[in-house]
C-alpha cells in the first residue's frame, strides 16, 4: 500500500539519522577523552622580565614550570621531589638540583632581608590580588645585583628603596612551589604568584622589573608539563649560557665605549 510504504520509508530515514547521531556523539566523546589524557590544564602568565624579556609561568597543582624564551633556558619543578631541572632546548643541556639543595638559597633570607612590610587587597588584570610594600634594607644584595647593569653611569649609586609587588591570592599554591618562586625571583617575602613588580630608589626614580601582560588557563600538552628527557648533564652556567652571554654583553659594552 502506497501510504504504508511512504510511513516505512519515513520510519527507516528517522532510525538512519538517529544512527548517524550516535555515531558523531559516541567519535565526539572518543576525541575529548583522548584529548583529556594528552593535555593537562594549567594556569599560563604570559610576562616580561627586564633582566631577560619574555616569561612564561604554567603552573597547576602539580608543579611549575618558567619559561624565558629569548633566553632558551626553561626551569622545571615537580612533585613529588621538586627538584629543579634547567634545561636548554637549543643545546639539549639540562641540570638537576635537588629540593635540599636549592631550598638553602632562600633559607635565612627572609628575616635577614626585610624590613617593614605593609599590604593592601586591590585587583590586577581583573584578579583579586595582595599588593605589597617592602622596604628595603641597605644590606639587601639584591640592590646591586638585579638593578646595577641597567642603570646609567650618573645612577650607579642610586640606592633602591623600597619595592612593590602584586601577587596572586586566589590561586592555592603548595610550598615548595611558593619556595621555588621566592627562590627564581629573589623575592623571600612572596606569597603568592608574581604578577608586577615595581623597583623604587632614593633619587625619586622607579623602574618596573616584572610586569604580567596576560593570565589564562589554558591546556597544554603533558609532555610540555613534566621534566625534560634525554638532555646532556652539564653546569648550570653552561646550560644558562652564561659566559657567551657575558661575552655578548662585554662586546657590546666595548662597542658602546668606541673600543
Amino acid at each position: 500500500m502506497p501510504g504504508f510504504t511512504l510511513k516505512k520509508l519515513k520510519i527507516n530515514q528517522a532510525l538512519a539519522c538517529l544512527s548517524l547521531l550516535f555515531f558523531s556523539i559516541s567519535s565526539t566523546e572518543k576525541i575529548a577523552a583522548g584529548s583529556s589524557k594528552n593535555t593537562i590544564s594549567v594556569t599560563k602568565i604570559e610576562a616580561n622580565v627586564l633582566s631577560h624579556g619574555p616569561c612564561l609561568i604554567y603552573f597547576n597543582d602539580k608543579g611549575v614550570k618558567l619559561d624565558l624564551t629569548e633566553q632558551h633556558v626553561v626551569y622545571y619543578c615537580f612533585a613529588p621531589d621538586w627538584k629543579v631541572v634547567t634545561y636548554n632546548p637549543r643545546s639539549n643541556l639540562g641540570n638537576a638540583v635537588p629540593y635540599e639543595y636549592w631550598k638553602l638559597n632562600i633559607a635565612g633570607r627572609k628575616a635577614a632581608l626585610t624590613d617593614r612590610l605593609t599590604s593592601t587587597n586591590t585587583n590586577y588584570l581583573g584578579l583579586p590580588v595582595r599588593k605589597v610594600e617592602r622596604k628595603v634594607l641597605p644590606a639587601d644584595s639584591y640592590v646591586s645585583q638585579a638593578e646595577f647593569i641597567y642603570r646609567d653611569g650618573t645612577d650607579r649609586g642610586d640606592l633602591m628603596t623600597s619595592q612593590s609587588i602584586w601577587e596572586t591570592t586566589g590561586y592555592k599554591l603548595q610550598k615548595k612551589q611558593l619556595d621555588f618562586l621566592r627562590w627564581r625571583f629573589d623575592l623571600p617575602t612572596l606569597n603568592g604568584v608574581i604578577l608586577k613588580q615595581v623597583d623604587r630608589f632614593k633619587s625619586g626614580r622607579q623602574r618596573t622589573m616584572f610586569e604580567t601582560k596576560k593570565v589564562s588557563q589554558v591546556e597544554i600538552a603533558r609532555n610540555q608539563f613534566c621534566y625534560p628527557s634525554g638532555y646532556r648533564k652539564a653546569k648550570s652556567s653552561e646550560v644558562k649560557e652564561e659566559q657567551k652571554k657575558y661575552r655578548q654583553a662585554a662586546d657590546m659594552f666595548g662597542t658602546l665605549m668606541g673600543d
